[in-house]
């Protein structure tokens, strides 16, 4: 008797709590409610928190959705909720990411004209297959025109994909462009960098795209593409010609990041980055498999224009000795692996754990060296 008790008294108190957490919650006003959700994932906005009451429910509706599609079923349950008129009139998508998703024409006709886009900023459809058909629905979306961020890594827009990107108005508000394994030529180049439509544009990733020296060239003449801080040209064929046409011009006064690894760069490239007053404001660096000597960390180091550089990548290069330990007091990440260190001075040669010990006393300094060293 007593315990049945006890369990009724027990039952009594937990009802009451979540009568006043209840309560709590349908006490709240609209606008923290959709501060709060903006914090939520929107799966559980949809899937719990629009549970909660009415109120809650119509709160809901008012924040912008993030959604990944991860499947292709999950793509065609997407598709016939933009059908439903309950949502296509109250749901507003902020980021949507179909990354590694197939998606063909008649599913993005049906998403571009959606009024559900209205909002949307970020759209991401990395190994998508897209194609410049593609985008020509993209370009013609009386819907899609906030856009800014845009990332088609992977696909084949090829140069008339290019073209319409370049040509449509609903890509002026691009700040960052991901064009990486998209297979683009010199003259997909000089189209991107003949838009008025890039004026805005921060970061472009052009990584295992057929650049060349042509084609930066173009990118550092360009009358619009002038404010960027990111750019990423990895196995981009970019030589000599290139660097030096990158390095003399004050589109890249803005950069920060730099991601020049794997190109056709030796010393004399490295000189010229090195000397350009263009590049002061350069924190992040990338010379990985560069064709580069002990001369280029003998430039970096002793360079007056690199004095904000943070984080520096070597690796697979060949690097003096000494010149690195100048280097390892100047970056505050050094990474060198399976670089070759060159000892100058005359005498037995250091080990690598000789040469970590020397580099890594510099202050506030990590040095990454996965592979031992080769020492020449």
């Amino acid at each position: 008797m007593d315990q049945c008790y006890s369990k009724h008294v027990v039952d009594q108190q937990q009802t009451k709590s979540y009568q006043r957490n209840y309560q709590v919650l349908i006490d709240i006003p609209d606008e923290i409610i959709i501060e709060i959700l903006k914090y939520i994932p929107s799966e559980i906005i949809i899937g719990k928190c629009s549970l909660i009451s009415k109120q809650w429910y119509e709160s809901c509706w008012k924040v912008p959705f993030s959604i990944r599609v991860k499947t292709r079923r999950a793509a065609s349950i997407f598709e016939e909720t933009l059908k439903s008129e309950r949502f296509d009139t109250c749901l507003r998508i902020q980021r949507l990411d179909f990354s590694f998703v197939p998606i063909i024409g008649n599913s993005l006709e049906l998403i571009s004209s959606s009024p559900s886009m209205k909002s949307l900023q970020h759209l991401n459809l990395t190994r998508c297959r897209v194609t410049s058909q593609e985008i020509k629905i993209l370009a013609d979306s009386p819907n899609i025109r906030l856009l800014s961020s845009l990332i088609l890594s992977g696909c084949l827009i090829g140069v008339d994909g290019v073209k319409l990107l370049c040509q449509s108005t609903n890509f002026s508000h691009l700040k960052v462009l991901d064009l990486c394994d998209c297979s683009l030529t010199p003259e997909a180049l000089y189209h991107l960098s003949s838009s008025p439509n890039f004026f805005r544009l921060l970061s472009l990733n052009l990584r295992n795209c057929l650049v060349g020296d042509e084609g930066a060239k173009q990118l550092s003449q360009s009358q619009f593409i002038t404010q960027l801080t990111h750019l990423d040209l990895t196995f981009s064929q970019v030589g000599l010609e290139g660097i030096k046409s990158l390095s003399n011009s004050r589109n890249l006064s803005n950069i920060i990041h730099l991601d020049l690894s794997h190109c056709e760069i030796t010393d004399n490239g490295t000189k010229q980055l090195s000397s350009s007053p263009y590049l002061s404001n350069l924190t992040n660096l990338n010379l990985t498999f560069c064709k580069l000597g002990p001369e280029s960390s003998q430039f970096i180091a002793e360079s007056f224009h690199l004095n904000k550089l943070i984080n520096l990548n070597l690796s697979y290069c060949k690097i003096g000795y000494e010149e690195m330990k100048m280097l390892s007091a100047r970056v505050k990440h050094l990474v060198c692996v399976g670089s070759t260190v060159v000892n100058h001075s005359v005498g037995r040669n250091k080990d690598s754990s000789t040469v970590s010990n020397t580099v890594s006393t510099a202050p506030h300094t990590t040095i990454r060296m996965l592979q031992p060293a080769m020492l020449c």
